[in-house]
């Protein structure tokens, strides 16, 4: 939490919450007069998940999703809480420390910052990324940030840390690159002067692999891989590659102006959320269904975000699917079974028991590397604000991200792309 002015006792400055104690703690990896993006009224609420095993389950690429959308989940949670009291919020990039050596984003992977006002604010204060600068060396690592890509017939390094850049290099400068790789034996000469003895690249090219990071200092190396290794033993790597692009790519997010969004009635029921593996087959009435559909979607989130529902137990409409987009609910096909819905949803066998069964659909920039976790990120934000809306109603909820894309674009009447992720939900009443 970044506080730019004092507030009574608790002096400005940059603190972390610690949840065990319930309290906050001064952070020395900020500058403690970090400039506000949005003024000093505001604060900014740096948003971390930390790695530990609960996070590597799934060990498949696409499994950093969950970590997204349930991101999104306690995003959505701060927002209603600090919007219920009366101020305004926005997100944007995540803040990152300044020391080249300070791998917290690593071992806590910085995914976004929350920013909160008392009044909402057209213009930021935008600090611009101040390019990182190795220290010289004379004994070097390759960058695990790193990987290989072919273009018209040349072998180009794509470099994501600490800046992302793409350099062509020939099969010496490979050569170099994988004998500079951590060896358990230590027996590799990887010193400037052992590298130009033993390999056919002069001091300029050997210089230029260092200034495109492709090589980087022995001993930033060293702390790099440490942090790696929780990555690396759970098959997470190109998960952590692709964190990487993300948080390090030149290309900025466009700033969403602060809302005002309020769909919380009573913030004690965030404590209260109902999820269940067991429905009852009671019928939700229409007021019950209304309130969920009208308060999914945030004010700014309508343009890219709809809503499948597989209406089978609401109280005067007809069973079927449909489509919720723009505030207006259309008939696309016939209801789906169970047997269906848990087909699309890897076979789960809760899904498709309750009342009514919802598809979070979401457009996600996979073009923009700056913009493709906040994607994910409002998928979990809809989620969230779904499961608001059912507790208050006294409804119970299942969700899960498992989908199979393919057959779900099928079976649900949608255009097959990429840019499309999912999110589901079936909700109803719990059984007994």
């Amino acid at each position: 939490m970044f506080l730019y002015k004092d507030y009574g006792e608790l002096r400005k400055g940059v603190y972390t919450y610690d949840a065990e104690n319930h309290a906050l703690i001064e952070n020395h990896s900020f500058q403690k007069d970090y400039p506000p993006h949005y003024g000093s009224e505001s604060i900014s609420i740096l948003i971390r998940s930390r790695v530990e095993r609960p996070m590597w389950r799934y060990r498949e690429i696409r499994s950093f999703r969950a970590v997204m959308i349930d991101t999104g989940h306690v995003i959505e949670n701060i927002r209603q809480l600090c919007e219920y009291n009366g101020f305004y919020t926005t997100l944007t990039k995540a803040i990152h420390a300044e020391n080249i050596d300070d791998f917290d984003w690593v071992r806590e992977p910085h995914l976004c910052t929350l920013h909160v006002s008392p009044e909402t604010i057209n213009k930021s204060n935008l600090v611009p990324d101040v390019p990182l600068a190795l220290p010289a060396s004379k004994r070097y690592n390759t960058n695990p940030c790193i990987y290989f890509t072919f273009k018209e017939g040349q072998l180009v390094c794509n470099t994501l840390w600490p800046n992302v850049k793409s350099t062509v290099i020939n099969y010496e400068e490979f050569e170099v690159l994988t004998h500079c790789l951590p060896s358990r034996r230590g027996d590799r000469d990887i010193s400037q002067k052992g590298l130009l003895m033993n390999f056919s690249i002069g001091k300029t090219k050997l210089a230029e692999l260092s200034r495109s990071y492709l090589l980087i200092p022995e001993n930033i190396a060293k702390k790099l891989y440490s942090e790696l290794l929780l990555w690396i033993n759970h098959n997470w790597y190109m998960s952590f590659l692709l964190h990487c692009e993300v948080q390090n790519s030149s290309e900025r997010i466009q700033e969403p102006p602060f809302r005002r969004d309020v769909i919380l009635r009573n913030p004690d029921l965030l404590f209260e959320r109902k999820t269940t593996r067991k429905f009852s087959g009671r019928k939700l009435s229409l007021s019950q269904f209304n309130h969920i559909l009208k308060n999914a979607i945030p004010i700014d989130e309508r343009d890219t975000t709809e809503l499948i529902v597989n209406v089978k137990h609401v109280e005067t409409i007809e069973a079927g699917l449909y489509v919720w987009r723009n505030s207006i609910l259309s008939l696309v096909g016939e209801a789906l079974s169970g047997d269906q819905v848990r087909t699309l949803v890897i076979g789960q066998e809760w899904a498709g028991t309750g009342a009514v069964d919802i598809w979070i659909k979401k457009q996600v920039e996979c073009l923009n590397p700056a913009m493709y976790e906040m994607s994910l990120m409002s998928l979990g934000a809809v989620g969230q604000r779904i499961c608001i809306a059912c507790t208050e109603e006294g409804i119970s909820t299942f969700m899960t991200p498992a989908i199979k894309d393919e057959i779900s674009f099928n079976t649900l009447k949608m255009d097959k792309s990429l840019e499309i992720a999912l999110y589901h939900f079936t909700i109803g009443y719990k059984g007994e």
